[in-house]
């Protein structure tokens, strides 16, 4: 990224108001974007500890010229009194996140919907009113005549006019353009024609969902929230606005009943947020087979619990970096008026997902997954491309013992080779892990977001490829995740045995009927693997060059 300009007396002045705001990501997103943009701007924060002075707060900062605002928690409803105006969507969800500069003070907005709508399109979610089976102008009319609405809706559509997925970039065979392409990959992604949509939760991301939800024309909407009656309220509230639609409430134990035979189920909750990434919303296996796709708002681990259902189903699910981008390019055109283009939201992806990933950890890759997925080549391959060092675990047990694996396993059994295992790993973590967390880390101010975020997504670290069997521990689970960011390379019984038929040195292959063996290993080992995953990628028929490529995009490190 271009170091930002210089700051003068005509450069215009925005923030974020909140407290606390030391782990925010906002600077990063919008001084990234006015680098992009060559906007003459500059992002910063302002924490406000006192509730009781938001007003002071926002008054100080429209007297200094502060030209735009975003506000996060704990004030998104307190500074609604205090605005000179608000966007009647805002005010119907009750909470404004982005404050817009009038002649008499600032105009409230909500772009997480936005973010969330913007973030679900550009990976192929077709809504109702996108196929004219609802127009859209009557569907909103308890809000018609007001600006809010349609504008932003077609802000959400038209922040980038290179990554609409409707329309502009829809091909003859019915797929459309994603962000991943945009992204760089060589992707086209299957439109998803949604019309039923289940929320898990009740608090303030379920409501811009829930309030999505109407703007977009769907009717039919389920909400399940361990409190009945909060949910219930949300029903009512978004009723309220939306008549037609017809919302049931059931309580998060009953997952299980949700009527629809396919959804799009969206994960409102903090439920497997990073450092609890073994939480679940739910395991009723009946709501998870009937998922048609998943959002789940928690960015942080890429892949929770939750995702990790959906993805082992075979379905699409995403986590909520791209709401957080979106909701932030949103605002961005709010302020300025300048239209940010596909591969300007790229960028700024890049830059967040680099500043997120190695943020909170160590600056390596970690490598995991079941013998035969390629661990070992695929690790040399990603160094490689890298510039980066490649440990092997297997390798540094050989060294370290003198014996081959096989001779371990021989030796000592499977319960010595597995002490050995910890010991290694343990040692690995002592010297090039991170013990630190996510909120220990995020405590340097937000000021320095962009350059260390810049310096950090540079900064060169080491590929590590381990052992098929090294999650089985779960103390080995937990140092992986402190050794790096930890990648699953994802693959079918059958690609195993395809790929090993002619291989007799896996101890734990030996004697007849393989694929039974493989299966079984397969099977009691996919929890643990999807556990310490933070990204999961398949790699059953694609050449490992494939496969270093989608490693270094979904890291962050394109």
């Amino acid at each position: 990224m271009e170091e930002a300009k210089r700051i003068g007396g005509t450069t215009k002045v925005y923030g974020l108001i909140g407290h606390p705001i030391g782990h925010t990501f906002s600077p990063l997103i919008h001084n990234t974007l006015a680098s992009l943009t060559d906007a003459n701007l500059v992002y910063t924060a302002f924490p406000v500890e006192d509730s009781a002075r938001i007003g002071d707060a926002m008054n100080g900062a429209f007297a200094l010229g502060v030209q735009g605002l975003n506000v996060t928690v704990p004030y998104k409803s307190a500074v609604i009194p205090f605005l000179a105006d608000i966007d009647p969507i805002a005010r119907e969800i009750g909470a404004v996140n982005t404050l817009v500069r009038t002649e008499n003070g600032y105009k409230g907005y909500n772009t997480d919907y936005i973010g969330l709508r913007q973030a679900l399109e550009s990976e192929g979610v077709v809504f109702p009113y996108a196929e004219g089976e609802t127009e859209k102008a009557e569907y909103l009319k308890p809000l018609a005549g007001r600006s809010g609405v349609n504008a932003a809706a077609d802000t959400a559509r038209d922040v980038s006019n290179d990554n609409t997925v409707h329309d502009k970039n829809a091909a003859a065979d019915g797929t459309t353009v994603s962000l991943s392409q945009l992204r760089g990959e060589n992707l086209s992604v299957r439109p998803i024609h949604v019309r039923n949509v289940v929320l898990i939760g009740a608090g303030g991301a379920a409501r811009a969902a829930g309030f999505m939800c109407g703007t977009v024309g769907l009717r039919h909407l389920t909400i399940l929230n361990r409190t009945v009656e909060k949910a219930q309220s949300l029903a009512n509230d978004i009723n309220r606005v939306f008549p037609d639609m017809e919302i049931r409430v059931l309580p998060l134990s009953d997952a299980g009943r949700v009527g629809y035979e396919e959804f799009l189920a969206i994960q409102c909750t903090n439920v497997g947020l990073y450092p609890h990434t073994d939480e679940i919303p739910t395991t009723s296996t009946t709501f998870y087979r009937r998922i048609q796709a998943a959002y789940d708002c928690i960015y942080n681990p890429e892949e929770t619990q939750f995702l990790a259902q959906v993805h082992r189903r075979g379905k699409r699910g995403w986590c909520g970096i791209d709401m957080l981008l979106w909701q932030g390019i949103a605002a961005y055109q709010y302020w300025t008026g300048i239209t940010v283009t596909g591969e300007q939201a790229a960028a700024v992806r890049s830059e967040l997902v680099g500043f997120l990933q190695n943020g909170k950890r160590s600056n390596n890759i970690v490598l995991a997954g079941f013998m035969g997925s390629g661990k070992s080549t695929i690790g040399e391959a990603l160094a490689k491309r890298l510039g980066w060092q490649h440990m092997d675990t297997d390798e540094l047990i050989v060294q370290a013992t003198g014996k081959t694996i096989s001779q371990i396993f021989r030796d000592e059994g499977e319960e010595g080779f597995r002490t050995i295992e910890t010991k290694t790993l343990q040692n690995l973590v002592d010297a090039y892990g991170s013990g630190e967390t996510a909120s220990e880390k995020a405590t340097a101010t937000s000021d320095a977001h962009t350059d260390s975020g810049k310096r950090k997504a540079g900064a060169k670290g080491i590929v590590f490829s381990t052992g098929g069997g090294i999650v089985l521990q779960p103390e080995n689970r937990a140092l992986l995740r402190k050794l790096g960011r930890v990648v699953l390379l994802d693959i079918s019984a059958e690609t195993v045995v395809a790929r090993l038929g002619r291989d007799h040195q896996r101890p734990l292959l030996q004697g007849p009927d393989r694929m039974k063996k493989v299966r079984t290993l397969l099977s009691r080992r996919q929890g643990a693997y999807h556990e310490c995953a933070d990204v999961t990628v398949e790699v059953d028929d694609k050449s490992p060059d494939v496969v270093v490529k989608e490693i270094m995009e979904r890291t962050g490190r394109q």
